[in-house]
């Protein structure tokens, strides 16, 4: 993990977007928002700071310190198998495995959003990812955008403040290199 760390050091435009569209939200707080590539967060940054993970585990290693907590888990190392969401603990209806084909096009995309506790509990990290760029800004838009986002959770919310932690399964299609408005195939709230 530090090797890969160390080697690369590349932000795709949909991350960067989807970075200052976090900034612009009335919740951010200026004094207290960084963005860092993945290479320089620090263990005790993610042991004490709210934090917002973009990409999968090959483009973010620190991704698979939060994997424990997750029940839809991207399994995006082709040398590992094929590409897929791993569903732990399915429910009725659900799948245990949620195959991604990179070869078709019109194949439908994967992304996951978690929204789970730091590692130590002391606040919250935010996993925003997907096996293409097209899937991880489909995922970032669903977050970002107040009418998919709202209309999801406000009914689930009732007279709560807090968001809850949760966990989305997304499915998403590419065309031209950008993903569709996504649907929710399978959700946790914890």
């Amino acid at each position: 993990m530090l090797r890969t760390l160390a080697e690369h050091r590349y932000t795709s435009l949909a991350d960067l977007k989807f970075a200052v569209a976090l900034t612009h939200l009335p919740q951010a707080v200026p004094s207290r928002t960084e963005i860092r590539y993945a290479r320089d967060l620090q263990l005790d940054d993610l042991e004490q700071a709210n934090l917002v993970l973009i990409g999968s585990l090959e483009a973010d290693p620190w991704v698979e310190l939060f994997q424990r907590q997750m029940n839809f888990v991207l399994q995006d190392d082709k040398l590992k198998g094929p590409l897929e969401v791993e569903n732990r603990k399915p429910r009725p209806g659900e799948r245990a495995e949620y195959l991604y084909n990179d070869g078709d096009p019109s194949d439908s995309g994967f992304a996951t959003i978690a929204f789970l506790p730091n590692l130590s509990g002391a606040g919250s990290v935010l996993v925003v990812q997907g096996f293409t760029l097209a899937g991880t800004q489909a995922a970032a838009e669903f977050v970002s955008n107040d009418r998919d986002f709202d209309s999801f959770f406000a009914p689930i919310l009732g007279n709560r403040q807090a968001l809850p932690h949760f966990e989305l399964l997304l499915k998403t299609v590419e065309v031209n290199g950008i993903g569709s408005r996504p649907a929710i195939l399978a959700y946790r709230i914890y």
